[in-house]
């Protein structure tokens, strides 16, 4: 997960981790338009 923050933050976005018990994790990524 590093790499991908990493990623994100050079492209000024942003990253949403929400993890729900026993369903796992869902990661949401945001990125601005060009």
């Amino acid at each position: 997960m590093p790499l991908v923050k990493g990623i994100v933050s050079i492209h000024h976005g942003d990253i949403e981790f929400i993890s729900t018990k026993g369903k796992g994790m869902t990661a949401t990524v945001w990125l601005p338009v060009v």
